[in-house]
């Protein structure tokens, strides 16, 4: 098994991004699972194809392209038509959550989640309420909206996948793994789910079928400073160390204090490999022939 503090430590400092990271990191919408389902990873391509005529979309589109005050402006104008619409107070809270204003954001939700409405309807709130919660660590109640999520709506990703992450978070590998299988089996071109799944087999401590993963993403999520630093540490737990240099070698720079203090870590587990390797391989100069056959 993986040493429990680094693997904590990568943990924490993987899902404290999930959650917060504005900029996402999308996929072509070919190899993107929830290109279609969640708003955070639509692509440009994706954007501009919104509807003219959807106007709640429209404004929400507003709020991702950074015109915060002009996209909630545009969705609050439609509020006669649709503020009893669960749609209306959920594109509203993500604007409000794009602009860091978590409590509007909540409150928006808890609006939307007031209003009449089946039960597909509901879910989107639901999983964004647990991601809110989850960000401000009411895991337990992050925990419950997730669930309710997937209750309302069964075939939906997104709060399965954000699910798991909560579970990764805790190192309950074996329930994030039940999640994480089924989506790499049905959405197998999706390398977000591929790489949790890789994470998945490294906290197990199936450092070759991790590597496995790993080995199969895409140049630049390889080199993405979180996957890396898993990258690297699935090869110092196959004692390779070389391995593990080369990763960090090619690792993107980040100005997260978090990982790059992870990275650091790793760095420092790669030289006290690599130096017990070398003293490993002095003594065996050292001994007699024979002894050495």
């Amino acid at each position: 098994m993986i040493k429990p503090i680094l693997l904590s430590f990568l943990l924490v400092s993987l899902i404290s991004c999930s959650h917060t990271n504005k900029g996402v990191r999308v996929q072509s919408n070919q190899a993107d699972a929830f290109s279609q389902e969640s708003f955070w990873r639509y692509d440009q391509t994706r954007l501009s194809s919104i509807p003219k005529s959807d106007q709640l979309e429209q404004g929400e589109r507003l709020c991702y392209e950074k015109k915060i005050e002009e996209g909630i402006n545009h969705i609050t104008k439609q509020s006669a038509q649709y503020d009893k619409t669960p749609a209306y107070w959920n594109h509203l809270s993500h604007c409000y959550y794009l602009a860091n204003d978590y409590a509007k954001s909540s409150f928006a939700l808890d609006m939307g989640l007031a209003q009449k409405a089946n039960n597909r309807e509901l879910a989107p709130l639901f999983n964004n309420k647990a991601i809110l919660l989850h960000r401000n660590r009411h895991f337990d109640q992050a925990k419950v909206n997730y669930e309710l999520a997937i209750k309302n709506a069964p075939g939906t990703l997104t709060p399965q996948y954000n699910l798991a992450q909560l579970y990764l978070q805790f190192s309950h590998f074996e329930k994030a793994g039940s999640i994480l299988k089924v989506l790499n089996q049905r959405y197998p071109n999706d390398l977000e789910i591929r790489a949790h799944l890789g994470i998945v087999y490294l906290g197990l401590g199936q450092n070759k079928l991790a590597l496995q993963v790993f080995n199969s993403l895409d140049e630049k999520h390889s080199r993405r400073s979180d996957m890396a630093a898993y990258i690297a540490i699935a090869h110092i737990e196959n004692q390779n160390p070389e391995e593990a240099k080369k990763v960090l070698l090619r690792q993107a720079s980040t100005r997260d204090p978090k990982i790059r203090s992870m990275t650091l870590m790793a760095q420092k587990r790669i030289d006290f490999l690599m130096e017990e390797q070398r003293k490993l391989a002095e003594e065996q100069k050292r001994l007699p022939a024979e002894v050495q056959k």
